[in-house]
């Protein structure tokens, strides 16, 4: 006797389950997939922060400076004599971290992921920090642990809540002065201009709209 094989409703049945499964399977790996990325972002900026407070150790306490994303690389310390110009910040922190990648979100696809952008926009200092003149010293932050020093960003530098990337499931990661790296909600962000300094009010951290989320 001939075996029979599935009949249409059976097929239909099966494939019905197996899109129902998938409907529900997809988000989850897409979660954990980004959970996974936003860890190694962690890791990065954690790794930027260490080589930042490096670099303040061995130049008097004495931060570097942010300015004109690409134009670069043109900096000063507070080793010179005239305050004129700004350059990146990525430069001098090399020599600490030693790896290129780590300036590199692996959630970021901005500026048409162009790379040399985005070594540059990636991760982006406090404004309040790194593009003042003369440049700030560790001694000028009161409060370490709630300022941030750099961030998931979309910007040279980062002077508004609209210049953090909350591109990390609605949120965005900061790096403290303090050493400690957090992710935050792009809302609670806005609700807190005192992340770029104390003096900071809402209507200038908000001054181009909260974080952008992707």
């Amino acid at each position: 006797m001939r075996k029979q094989g599935f009949t249409l409703i059976e097929l239909l049945v099966v494939i019905a389950i197996i899109a129902i499964l998938a409907a529900i399977l997809f988000p989850v790996f897409a979660r954990a997939r980004e959970n996974a990325r936003k860890s190694s972002c962690q890791s990065n900026l954690k790794q930027i922060g260490t080589g930042l407070m490096m670099y303040v150790q061995d130049y008097d306490e004495t931060f570097p400076t942010e300015r004109n994303g690409v134009d670069g690389p043109v900096w000063y310390t507070n080793g010179t004599t005239t305050y004129t110009t700004y350059g990146n910040y990525q430069p001098l922190v090399y020599p600490y971290v030693k790896n290129k990648e780590v300036f590199f979100c692996p959630s970021s696809n901005s500026h048409n992921n162009d790379r040399s952008l985005r070594f540059a926009y990636d991760y982006a200092m406090n404004s309040r920090i790194g593009t003042v003149t003369p440049p700030r010293s560790m001694s000028q932050i009161d409060s370490p642990a709630e300022i941030f020093l750099c961030a998931d960003s979309n910007y040279e530098w980062i002077d508004r809540a609209a210049r953090i990337d909350a591109r990390h499931t609605a949120g965005a990661n900061l790096a403290f002065c303090d050493g400690h790296v957090k992710w935050m909600r792009g809302s609670a962000i806005a609700a807190s201009p005192q992340l770029c300094w104390p003096d900071f009010s809402k209507d200038t951290w908000l001054v181009s709209g909260p974080p952008p989320e992707k």
